[in-house]
This record gives C-alpha cells, structure tokens and sequence, in this order.
C-alpha cells in the first residue's frame, strides 16, 4: 500500500508545477526536518517520508526505543523530554542552517512556510498565554503536570540558577518577573545561529515536561518580537476526526492525525495533492 501511495504521488508531482517543486525542494535544501516519535510505533513511516520527502531531501527520524533501522533512538518518556531530542539533533547533525522539529502526529504545511525568516525562531508565541508563575502552585489550574516534582514547576525552579545573567534578563523581558512560559512544540524551527545556546540549554532542562522546557529555552535565547508567528490548530485525545472536520490549508500546521489509520492517510494525501501537488 505505501509503495502504491508513493508510486501515486510521485506521478502527482510530474504533473505538478516542477518549478515551483523545485523551488520548495531549494528552498529547503540546507533545512533538516526532524521527525520525533513519542511511542516506537513506526509503521507510519514510509507515508512521512510520501508527504515530506519530495520537498526536504534531508528528514532524521527520532523515538525512544526499537532497532528501526531510520530511527534515531533517544529515550524521552512518552515525548516529555522532548529536549534531549533537541540537544541531540544539534549535536549530531551540525552542519545545517536550520532544523524543523515535527511530531509525528503533526500536519504540516510546508506549502505556507516561504513567508518565513529562516533565520528566525518559528513558534505559535502569538498563543503563549498560559503565563506560568514561577512558584510550585498553579495559579490557574492550567494542567496536570505544573506541580509534578519530576517533571513540572519544582524542577524548573531547581534549573533556573544555571541560567546565564544574559538568558535570565531575556526570559525576563520576553515573560515578565518570576514567570515560566509554557506551550505545545509539536513543531518549531530553529535557525543554526542558535544551535549551541539552544543546545547547553536543552541540556539544562532535559528534566523538565517538553511544553515547559522548549517554550522557555526559545524565550531564554530571543526576543518574542523577533519569531515568527505560526497559525496552527491544536487539540489532543483525538485521533484525526477534529483535524479532518476543521482542516484550513491556510494554517501551518495542525494536530493530530495519526497516520496509523488508513483514513487519515487518505485525507492527508488528498489534501496535499489538492493543495500543492496538482497546482
């Protein structure tokens, strides 16, 4: 079945624009997309690389365990050290310009993405409205991991005194005084000018749940003034039905769809050819 989908969609893109493929595919050469699977579930692999492998020639694929020969095994727990992927990534792959970490759950429209400073940090900052104070107790009963002594607000508060004076006053401006952000990263991109700062700093909070530890890291590094924004959807304990019944091609990405479903995997290709591949 996937050899017939990429067998499909290849025949889609002879008939597509090669200029414009072309033009995507440069556009992204020096770009490495980072897959990340939080679970070794990894049947939906080959329909990755069917949607995203003709316009970025460089994709790594990431999960916690398994001996899949395209995987890079990194264990996170269940995706909550997201981080280590991160510091991984930069580690490993340094000789790229910029790097787009993806979940594998995520719909990503890369056809939007030509707006985009490659040179900037891309994430949904426009929504990082869950202002977390810096304290044990949840303010607002935002979710279930704040107060978790592992993984939550205690361990952030053990990590801040390895901030540099430069990355606190950073955080600072971007957030206020005494205020942790926090957010879903099931995609953002970084520019390789901050690739060491990024890394020592995933390195310092790779203990910390990922919607709290990424969110800060690019708050630690850059100004909220200098990202560029993301217009995405985003919900959880849904397999695709909500993506499908809400799907914008205007959006940047949305989440989730589980590509272990044939219903989604239809969809998500119908979609792309009827919006990209068939212009």
């Amino acid at each position: 079945m996937m050899k017939f989908l990429f067998i499909y969609l290849f025949a889609r893109i002879l008939g597509a624009s090669q200029a414009e493929v072309k033009q995507f595919r440069d556009h992204f050469k020096d770009t490495l997309l980072v897959i990340h699977y939080n679970h070794p579930y990894y049947d939906s692999l080959p329909f990755e690389k069917i949607l995203y492998g003709p316009i970025f020639p460089h994709i790594v694929f990431y999960g916690p365990a398994g001996e899949h020969p395209e995987v890079r095994v990194v264990p996170t727990h269940m995706g909550y050290f997201f981080s280590k992927v991160v510091a991984d990534t930069l580690q490993t792959y340094p000789d790229f310009d910029g790097y787009i970490f993806l979940q594998d759950d995520c719909l990503m429209h890369f056809w939007n993405y030509l707006r985009l400073d490659k040179n900037k940090i891309w994430f949904c900052q426009n929504e990082i409205r869950y202002l977390l104070q810096a304290s044990t107790q949840d303010p607002a009963g935002w979710t279930w991991w704040f107060s978790n002594p592992d993984v939550g607000m205690p361990q952030v508060l053990k990590q801040l005194p390895l901030l540099k004076e430069s990355e606190k006053k950073q955080l600072t401006l971007n957030m206020g005084e005494n205020t942790i952000p926090g957010q879903m990263c099931d995609m953002f991109y970084l520019p390789a000018r901050l690739a060491p700062q990024a890394e020592r700093l995933c390195k310092v909070f790779e203990n910390v749940f990922c919607e709290i530890s990424i969110a800060t890291i690019l708050c630690c590094i850059e100004p909220l003034a200098d990202w560029e924004k993301f217009n995405y959807f985003w919900t959880c304990g849904d397999s695709g039905q909500l993506v499908r019944s809400k799907y914008d091609p205007a959006l940047d990405w949305m989440h989730p769809m589980k590509f272990s479903l044939r219903e989604n995997r239809e969809f998500a290709l119908a979609m792309f050819q009827a919006h990209f591949y068939s212009k």
